[in-house]
């Protein structure tokens, strides 16, 4: 492993610890990474007008090729947003369920039929209050440590709860004249 200086902090770092430069005698930047990108972010923070400004110039000049590159990077990613959504789902689903990815009430199994259930019955307010529904919600618990006030049931169960509760007053479809 070779050792370099670097010039601007003065300590002794691998050859790994720099970015390469074509043109220098060793193929290696005078500054280390580190130092590279503490001078980078000094001066985005001192001129973010230029920087703003070079960014748009680029991305007009290669606009196509940025475009095309986002594409296939979307639908190469989509498989792999898909199952970290399905695995979200499945820990929140489980720990609601009190460890089990099953209904409550009635043990039904089957994920694609499953959902999260507010207790209390007041998730139309809770989503104009935390603006957050599906996958979203999904996180927002998670991350918050799992709060009270949620279980999961089958799409049955949560619709026979609604009856039960009047919960279906809430909406109301409109009358035929």
């Amino acid at each position: 492993m070779d050792i370099k200086i670097c010039l601007r902090c003065k300590q002794n770092k691998p050859s790994s610890d720099f970015y390469k430069h074509s043109c220098r005698k060793d193929g290696l930047q005078a500054i280390c990474k580190e130092c590279s990108r503490q001078v980078v972010n000094t001066q985005h923070r001192t001129n973010p007008d230029r920087y703003r400004l070079e960014a748009k110039r680029y991305y007009e000049m290669n606009k196509d090729r940025l475009q095309e590159e986002g594409r296939k990077k979307y639908y190469h990613n989509k498989q792999k947003r898909r199952q970290q959504r399905d695995k979200i789902k499945e820990e929140v689903l489980s720990h609601y369920g009190n460890g089990q990815l099953s209904c409550i009430k009635c043990n039904f199994r089957d994920i694609r039929a499953l959902s999260l259930d507010h207790i209390r019955g007041d998730g139309n307010e809770e989503k104009r209050r935390l603006h957050k529904v599906g996958i979203d919600l999904y996180i927002y618990l998670k991350k918050n440590g799992y709060p009270e006030g949620y279980q999961t049931l089958c799409m049955n169960c949560q619709f026979i709860k609604r009856f039960e509760r009047r919960e279906y007053n809430q909406w109301k479809p409109k009358k035929m004249i």
